[in-house]
C-alpha cells in the first residue's frame, strides 16, 4: 500500500477543505495570488495513451481516470444545473444552494467563456455571479450589488498525463479554470485534479467501482475512494465525458455512520447547445465596482451585518 508523505497528505486535504468549506469564493480568492499565465503552445505534444471513447462497469479504473483527466476533449459547450448540500453533525442541513451555468471552450487552452449563477433558493434571484467573455472575468454579489473584475488569460496547459502510481511527491495540478470559475462545480466539469489524485493510488487498493447509476439522465459509474482512514469520496463519473456528475464527501464520523457531510450534484446537463455570445458579458448597471482586494472584505462584512449566510 502506498502512503503519501504527511506534507503531501496535509496539502491535499487543505485543498479539499477549501473546496468544501469555502465554496466558490476560495478558488477565486486564491487564484489572485496564483495568477493564470499564458500557455506555451510551442511545446512538442507528448504521445500519450489514447483517451477511452467511453467506459463501463467492467472498465479498468485506469481507463476511468484517463477519461476524467482528458474530459475536456469530449465537449465544446455544456449547460448544467445542480445543487450543493452541506450537513453538520448531528447531520442537520445547514446550507443548500442552487447553481445554473454555461461553460464554453474553444480548445483545451482556451479561451473559456462562462456564465454561472448561484442562488440560495431553487429558482431564486442570483446571490453570486461568475461571468467571462474569454478575456475578462467578472465576479458579482447580487444581494449587495457589488462586483469586481480581472483579466482572464489563456491559462496553463491542463495536465494530460497521469502521474506514476509510485510517485507520491507528484504535485496535484487542477485545471487552470477550476480556480477561476466561481463554483465548486468547476472541479467536477474540469476533474483533472481528482484524476491525478486517483492515479497515485491506483495500485493501493483504495479505489472501488461500486455500481452504475443514472444522474441527470446520463449513465455514470460510482467510484468510492478512501484517501485515508479518515477521508472518503464518492464520485459519479459520466461514462462518455468523464465529467463528475455527483460527488459526496465523508469524514471519519460519516464513514462510520454512512452519512456524507457535503454533496455536489448535477441535476441537468446538456452538451453543445448553441448560446448567444452576449450571454458571456456582464452588465454592470445598478452594480458598484470594487477593487478585487476589497471584494471579499466588503461582501463578508455586509453579509454579516445583514445576517445572511455566506
Amino acid at each position: 500500500m502506498i502512503n503519501l508523505p504527511r506534507s503531501k497528505r496535509v496539502g491535499f486535504v487543505i485543498l479539499i477543505a477549501c473546496f468544501i468549506f469555502l465554496g466558490f469564493r476560495a478558488g477565486n480568492y486564491l487564484s489572485r495570488f496564483l495568477p493564470v499565465q499564458a500557455a506555451d503552445l510551442s511545446t512538442v505534444k507528448v504521445q500519450h495513451e489514447n483517451t477511452p471513447v467511453s467506459v463501463t462497469i467492467s472498465s479498468p479504473v485506469r481507463d476511468i481516470v484517463l477519461l476524467m483527466l482528458r474530459s475536456g476533449e469530449k465537449w465544446h459547450r455544456i449547460n448544467f444545473e445542480g445543487n450543493v448540500q452541506v450537513f453538520q453533525y448531528p447531520y442537520d442541513l445547514i446550507q443548500k444552494s442552487w447553481t445554473t451555468g454555461t461553460i464554453e471552450q474553444d480548445s483545451k487552452t482556451g479561451p473559456f467563456r462562462f456564465y454561472i449563477t448561484t442562488s440560495r433558493e431553487d429558482g431564486g434571484e442570483p446571490a453570486f455571479l461568475s461571468i467571462s467573455d474569454g478575456k475578462t472575468l467578472w465576479n458579482a454579489q447580487g444581494e449587495l450589488q457589488v462586483y469586481e473584475s480581472e483579466p482572464l488569460g489563456l491559462g496553463l496547459l491542463p495536465p494530460d498525463e497521469l502521474p506514476s502510481t509510485n510517485d507520491a511527491n507528484h504535485p496535484f495540478i487542477p485545471h487552470p479554470m477550476a480556480g477561476k470559475i466561481g463554483t465548486p462545480f468547476a472541479n467536477m466539469v474540469f476533474p483533472q485534479g481528482f484524476a491525478q489524485q486517483l492515479a497515485v493510488d491506483l495500485s493501493a487498493d483504495k479505489i472501488k467501482i461500486l455500481e452504475q447509476e443514472k444522474i441527470a439522465g446520463r449513465e455514470a459509474l460510482v467510484i468510492q475512494y478512501d484517501m485515508d482512514p479518515n477521508t472518503r469520496f464518492e464520485l459519479w463519473v459520466d461514462e462518455i465525458t468523464g465529467i463528475i456528475l455527483k460527488a459526496r464527501f465523508y469524514d471519519i464520523r460519516g464513514i462510520k455512520d454512512h452519512q456524507w457531510y457535503q454533496q455536489v450534484e448535477v441535476t441537468q446537463l446538456q452538451m453543445d447547445v448553441a448560446n448567444e455570445q452576449a450571454n458571456y458579458v456582464f452588465d454592470p448597471a445598478d452594480y458598484t465596482e470594487v477593487n478585487f482586494r476589497e471584494y471579499d472584505q466588503v461582501v463578508n462584512q455586509e453579509l454579516d451585518q445583514k445576517g445572511i449566510q455566506k
